[in-house]
Protein backbone atom coordinates (compact mmCIF):
# COMPACT_ATOMS: atom_id res chain seq x y z
CA UNK A 1 0.00 0.00 0.00
CA UNK A 2 1.37 3.40 -1.00
CA UNK A 3 0.06 6.78 0.15
CA UNK A 4 1.83 10.01 -0.83
CA UNK A 5 0.92 13.47 0.46
CA UNK A 6 2.51 16.17 -1.67
CA UNK A 7 2.93 19.88 -1.07
CA UNK A 8 4.36 22.11 -3.78
CA UNK A 9 4.91 25.72 -4.71
CA UNK A 10 3.25 27.22 -7.76
CA UNK A 11 5.65 26.80 -10.67
CA UNK A 12 7.62 23.93 -9.10
CA UNK A 13 6.04 21.39 -11.51
CA UNK A 14 4.11 19.74 -8.68
CA UNK A 15 1.04 18.89 -10.76
CA UNK A 16 3.06 17.34 -13.59
CA UNK A 17 5.32 15.41 -11.23
CA UNK A 18 2.35 14.13 -9.24
CA UNK A 19 0.63 12.89 -12.41
CA UNK A 20 3.82 11.24 -13.72
CA UNK A 21 4.48 9.63 -10.33
CA UNK A 22 0.90 8.35 -10.20
CA UNK A 23 1.34 6.70 -13.61
CA UNK A 24 4.71 5.19 -12.69
CA UNK A 25 3.51 3.84 -9.34
CA UNK A 26 -0.07 3.04 -10.40
CA UNK A 27 -1.61 5.46 -7.91
CA UNK A 28 -4.80 7.46 -8.01
CA UNK A 29 -3.92 11.16 -8.21
CA UNK A 30 -6.14 13.39 -6.08
CA UNK A 31 -5.84 17.12 -6.73
CA UNK A 32 -7.89 20.05 -5.43
CA UNK A 33 -10.77 19.42 -7.84
CA UNK A 34 -11.12 15.74 -6.99
CA UNK A 35 -10.78 16.43 -3.27
CA UNK A 36 -13.57 19.00 -3.44
CA UNK A 37 -15.72 16.44 -5.28
CA UNK A 38 -15.03 13.89 -2.53
CA UNK A 39 -15.94 16.43 0.16
CA UNK A 40 -19.09 17.34 -1.77
CA UNK A 41 -20.04 13.64 -1.93
CA UNK A 42 -19.63 13.35 1.83
CA UNK A 43 -21.69 16.47 2.43
CA UNK A 44 -24.32 15.26 -0.06
CA UNK A 45 -25.04 12.20 2.06
CA UNK A 46 -25.62 14.49 5.06
CA UNK A 47 -27.72 16.86 2.97
CA UNK A 48 -29.82 14.01 1.55
CA UNK A 49 -30.47 12.68 5.03
CA UNK A 50 -31.61 16.08 6.27
CA UNK A 51 -33.36 17.53 3.24
CA UNK A 52 -33.96 14.71 0.77
CA UNK A 53 -32.07 13.75 -2.38
CA UNK A 54 -30.80 16.64 -4.55
CA UNK A 55 -28.33 16.34 -7.44
CA UNK A 56 -26.66 19.60 -6.40
CA UNK A 57 -27.03 19.10 -2.68
CA UNK A 58 -23.41 18.15 -2.08
CA UNK A 59 -21.89 21.08 -3.96
CA UNK A 60 -24.37 23.48 -2.42
CA UNK A 61 -23.41 22.17 1.02
CA UNK A 62 -19.73 22.50 0.08
CA UNK A 63 -20.17 26.16 -0.83
CA UNK A 64 -22.10 26.81 2.36
CA UNK A 65 -19.41 25.05 4.37
CA UNK A 66 -16.67 27.10 2.67
CA UNK A 67 -18.54 30.34 3.34
CA UNK A 68 -19.36 29.46 6.93
CA UNK A 69 -16.13 28.09 8.34
CA UNK A 70 -12.69 27.27 6.94
CA UNK A 71 -12.08 25.09 9.98
CA UNK A 72 -15.18 23.04 9.27
CA UNK A 73 -14.18 22.71 5.63
CA UNK A 74 -10.69 21.56 6.66
CA UNK A 75 -12.21 19.01 9.03
CA UNK A 76 -14.21 17.53 6.18
CA UNK A 77 -11.09 17.63 3.99
CA UNK A 78 -9.11 15.74 6.62
CA UNK A 79 -11.86 13.14 6.94
CA UNK A 80 -11.90 12.68 3.16
CA UNK A 81 -8.09 12.41 3.03
CA UNK A 82 -8.00 9.94 5.90
CA UNK A 83 -10.60 7.81 4.16
CA UNK A 84 -8.66 7.82 0.88
CA UNK A 85 -5.39 7.10 2.67
CA UNK A 86 -6.97 4.10 4.39
CA UNK A 87 -7.61 2.49 1.00
CA UNK A 88 -4.06 3.23 -0.13
CA UNK A 89 -2.42 3.57 -3.54
CA UNK A 90 -3.10 7.29 -3.80
CA UNK A 91 -1.22 10.57 -4.06
CA UNK A 92 -2.99 13.52 -2.45
CA UNK A 93 -1.78 16.92 -3.62
CA UNK A 94 -2.22 20.15 -1.70
CA UNK A 95 -4.77 21.22 0.96
CA UNK A 96 -2.18 20.77 3.70
CA UNK A 97 -2.39 17.00 3.20
CA UNK A 98 1.12 16.34 4.46
CA UNK A 99 0.40 18.13 7.72
CA UNK A 100 -3.11 16.78 8.18
CA UNK A 101 -1.90 13.19 7.65
CA UNK A 102 1.34 13.67 9.60
CA UNK A 103 0.42 11.18 12.32
CA UNK A 104 -0.09 8.29 9.92
CA UNK A 105 2.99 6.05 9.69
CA UNK A 106 1.87 4.94 6.23
CA UNK A 107 1.93 8.35 4.50
CA UNK A 108 5.02 9.48 2.62
CA UNK A 109 5.22 13.28 2.87
CA UNK A 110 6.90 15.18 0.04
CA UNK A 111 7.40 18.86 -0.72
CA UNK A 112 8.56 20.38 -4.01
CA UNK A 113 10.31 23.75 -3.91
CA UNK A 114 12.02 25.90 -6.54
CA UNK A 115 13.77 29.27 -6.80
CA UNK A 116 11.72 32.21 -8.03
CA UNK A 117 13.50 32.39 -11.41
CA UNK A 118 12.67 28.76 -12.14
CA UNK A 119 9.05 29.24 -11.15
CA UNK A 120 8.80 32.34 -13.34
CA UNK A 121 10.16 30.40 -16.32
CA UNK A 122 7.70 27.56 -15.79
CA UNK A 123 4.74 29.93 -15.68
CA UNK A 124 6.08 31.92 -18.64
CA UNK A 125 6.01 28.77 -20.79
CA UNK A 126 2.39 28.19 -19.76
CA UNK A 127 1.37 31.84 -20.18
CA UNK A 128 3.53 33.31 -22.96
CA UNK A 129 1.46 36.50 -23.20
CA UNK A 130 2.02 37.46 -19.54
CA UNK A 131 4.65 39.98 -18.49
CA UNK A 132 7.31 39.14 -15.92
CA UNK A 133 5.56 41.53 -13.54
CA UNK A 134 2.27 39.66 -14.00
CA UNK A 135 3.94 36.29 -13.48
CA UNK A 136 5.75 37.42 -10.32
CA UNK A 137 2.58 38.94 -8.90
CA UNK A 138 0.70 35.69 -9.62
CA UNK A 139 3.31 33.63 -7.77
CA UNK A 140 3.45 35.97 -4.79
CA UNK A 141 -0.33 36.07 -4.58
CA UNK A 142 -0.48 32.27 -4.71
CA UNK A 143 2.13 31.96 -1.95
CA UNK A 144 0.30 34.51 0.17
CA UNK A 145 -3.08 32.83 -0.33
CA UNK A 146 -1.64 29.44 0.58
CA UNK A 147 -0.35 30.76 3.87
CA UNK A 148 -3.44 32.80 4.67
CA UNK A 149 -5.72 29.82 3.97
CA UNK A 150 -3.74 27.20 5.89
CA UNK A 151 -2.04 28.98 8.77
CA UNK A 152 -5.13 30.26 10.61
CA UNK A 153 -6.27 26.63 10.78
CA UNK A 154 -3.15 24.48 11.14
CA UNK A 155 -0.50 27.04 12.01
CA UNK A 156 2.86 27.49 10.31
CA UNK A 157 4.17 24.00 11.02
CA UNK A 158 3.24 22.82 7.52
CA UNK A 159 6.22 24.90 6.32
CA UNK A 160 8.80 23.05 8.46
CA UNK A 161 11.35 20.94 6.59
CA UNK A 162 11.12 18.31 9.34
CA UNK A 163 7.49 17.59 8.47
CA UNK A 164 8.49 16.09 5.15
CA UNK A 165 10.36 12.92 4.33
CA UNK A 166 11.65 14.55 1.14
CA UNK A 167 12.20 18.23 0.35
CA UNK A 168 13.07 18.40 -3.34
CA UNK A 169 14.30 21.36 -5.34
CA UNK A 170 12.66 20.71 -8.68
CA UNK A 171 15.03 23.09 -10.48
CA UNK A 172 18.10 20.84 -10.12
CA UNK A 173 16.63 17.66 -11.60
CA UNK A 174 14.50 16.79 -14.59
CA UNK A 175 10.91 15.70 -14.00
CA UNK A 176 11.77 12.10 -14.84
CA UNK A 177 14.71 12.16 -12.40
CA UNK A 178 12.51 13.53 -9.64
CA UNK A 179 9.85 10.90 -10.25
CA UNK A 180 12.50 8.16 -10.24
CA UNK A 181 14.00 9.60 -7.04
CA UNK A 182 10.63 9.58 -5.27
CA UNK A 183 9.83 6.09 -6.54
CA UNK A 184 13.17 4.73 -5.29
CA UNK A 185 12.80 6.42 -1.92
CA UNK A 186 9.21 5.17 -1.57
CA UNK A 187 10.31 1.59 -2.20
CA UNK A 188 13.05 1.86 0.44
CA UNK A 189 10.68 3.59 2.85
CA UNK A 190 8.08 0.83 2.50
CA UNK A 191 10.78 -1.80 2.92
CA UNK A 192 11.74 -0.23 6.24
CA UNK A 193 8.20 -0.88 7.44
CA UNK A 194 7.01 2.71 6.84
CA UNK A 195 7.90 3.89 10.33
CA UNK A 196 6.60 7.41 10.89
CA UNK A 197 10.11 8.67 11.58
CA UNK A 198 11.80 6.86 8.70
CA UNK A 199 13.59 9.31 6.46
CA UNK A 200 12.19 12.47 8.08
CA UNK A 201 14.53 15.33 7.40
CA UNK A 202 16.01 13.84 4.21
CA UNK A 203 16.62 16.95 2.17
CA UNK A 204 17.45 17.18 -1.52
CA UNK A 205 17.00 20.95 -1.76
CA UNK A 206 20.71 21.68 -2.07
CA UNK A 207 21.98 18.35 -3.38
Amino acid sequence: MTVVAMSHELGSLGGEIARDLARRMDLDCVDEVLLQERIADRLASISDTLYGADDRGGFRALQQCRAKSDRLLMRHAMEAMTEMAAYGNVIIRGWGSAYLLRNSPFVLRIRLLAPMDFRLNVLARRNPSWTQCDLRRFILTSDSCLGSNLEPIIGSRWRADELYHLNIDSSIRTKSEIVACIQTFAAKWRHENAKSSAGVGTNFVNS
